[in-house]
């Protein structure tokens, strides 16, 4: 079989993933945050006003989502304007299904792609590209392993929130990757210069996981500049841009996580400190030895290493693999003390866990990619094991059948009924985390739908069963 025929049949099945991956994320219910965020919630206002914190900063003044305005605003222009695009050709009801569908699908997307170009060491080949989308995209766990390694949540909220600022970061990063990996010139347009400095601002005020990735990461790249410097290795001067881009955006990020201590949230579920560590050793417990998957992964990933030290390969990724694993460590030392929410109360989960899946993704393409490019003995076993893993992955995620479907049944029950609170019998969840008892816990939802099309005047529900 020619390697053209190869790479065509590894870019049908990412096109067959990806098409998959949005069918699933297609069925998903949605999320008990959506409403709050997209009308918004008047808890929310004083944030979406204050993007920059000056009250919470001079009068030290505590309200929720203190340095998250750029999530907020993201995700509720996303919901005001794209369900109408699609109601040109489906119903309001499902335009809002089909808008979180294309929003996860196009995260995922472009963390696959980021994260398949920080794998490759040259210049770019499509191949190579297909090659390691064709290995990254059954890692992406819609279903299946997600509440373990999903990067794409379930919730539509938090998929704005975590994953599409961390794909942001991997695009901001990258110059500065190939700069210091590769040693690549850094050479800016003012274009680009424009749009870097415009992210630095849109991603240190975006979500809660973007500023304490960002300054601990910044950090942690001059601390390990200044020990090379010190131990002797021979390293270039850093580039007086480069210095200024990173310390810019250190300090913003930093800023960003002192206004987060004014967050109203902190506040409304304290637990000590000694605590949260221990829920951490519970959370991490559960990651990496709580299912098989994860295990499996970390199995080949360590395979990988084996063979590249056997063949003698002196390859790039074993030289980055220490200090990446160092700043996972890091990243993970310093997590319990950005606090407590009850609703993750062991601290670290898929979503926390962003950054230590990314890392470990990438490494896992790249040292694969390395491996692959080897000739060995047992090549034919290992490419038979890759693949295996790769299909077990795929096949675990699986058909998604509708999680979504008595939540739209419910809300078409809403639409038709003439009463003014309308009760549904069914424990299912309705734009939310939990079966709405109370019928004024669902005012925000109906107003929302009321907005979309979808009802024709705002009614409340509750639920029994």
């Amino acid at each position: 079989m020619t390697k053209k025929i190869i790479i065509a049949l590894l870019g049908l099945f990412v096109i067959y993933d990806t098409f998959r991956s949005f069918d699933q994320h297609l069925h998903m219910p949605l999320d008990g945050d959506m409403a709050l965020i997209v009308l918004p919630a008047d808890v929310f206002k004083t944030a979406m006003k204050e993007p920059f914190g000056i009250k919470a900063t001079i009068h030290g003044q505590r309200y929720h989502a203190t340095n998250r305005a750029f999530a907020h605003w993201t995700m509720c222009l996303y919901f005001k304007t794209v369900p109408f695009a699609f109601q040109l050709i489906s119903s309001p009801l499902d335009s809002v299904y089909l808008s979180a569908a294309l929003a996860k699908i196009l995260f995922q997307l472009l963390i696959a792609y980021m994260l398949a170009r920080y794998a490759m060491p040259g210049a770019f080949r499509f191949s190579d590209l297909i090659i390691s989308m064709a290995i990254l995209t059954p890692l992406f766990q819609t279903g299946g392993f997600n509440q373990y390694m999903g990067i794409i949540d379930q919730s539509i909220t938090y998929s704005f929130f975590y994953a599409l600022p961390v794909g942001l970061l991997l695009v901001f990063f990258f110059p500065f990757y190939r700069y210091f990996v590769w040693a690549e010139p850094f050479k800016f347009s003012l274009l680009k210069h424009i749009i870097w400095m415009l992210l630095i601002v849109l991603l240190s005020f975006n979500g809660p996981l973007t500023p304490a990735i960002t300054s601990t990461a910044i950090a942690f790249i001059f601390g390990l500049w200044i020990f090379y410097r010190l131990s002797g290795t021979k390293i270039s001067p850093m580039d007086a841009t480069v210095r200024n881009y990173l310390i810019i955006f250190g300090l913003l990020a930093s800023y960003s996580l002192y206004l987060g201590t004014f967050n109203a949230e902190n506040f409304s579920t304290p637990m000590s400190v000694y605590h949260r560590y221990v829920n951490l050793l519970t959370g991490l417990r559960e990651i990496f030895i709580g299912n098989v998957a994860v295990p499996l992964l970390l199995i080949l990933l360590i395979l990988n290493f084996i063979i590249l030290k056997k063949q003698n390969a002196k390859t790039t990724i074993q030289q980055i693999a220490g200090p990446i694993i160092i700043f996972c460590l890091i990243y993970i030392i310093l997590l319990p003390l950005g606090g407590y929410r009850n609703y993750r109360p062991n601290v670290i989960r898929n979503d926390t866990a962003i950054p230590i899946l990314i890392c470990w993704f990438f490494l896992f393409v790249f040292s694969t990619h390395c491996v692959i490019k080897e000739q060995f003995k047992l090549k034919g076993v290992y490419t038979s094991l890759l693949c295996a893993l790769l299909l077990f992955f795929h096949l675990s995620d699986g058909h998604i059948s509708a999680h979504n479907k008595s939540e739209k049944k419910a809300i078409l029950e809403i639409a038709k009924s003439e009463k003014h609170c309308v009760v549904i019998n069914d424990y299912c969840t309705i734009m939310s985390y939990r079966p709405i008892t109370d019928s004024l816990e669902s005012s925000m939802n109906t107003e929302l739908l009321q907005y979309w099309g979808v009802l024709d005047k705002q009614r409340l529900y509750y639920q029994k069963y």
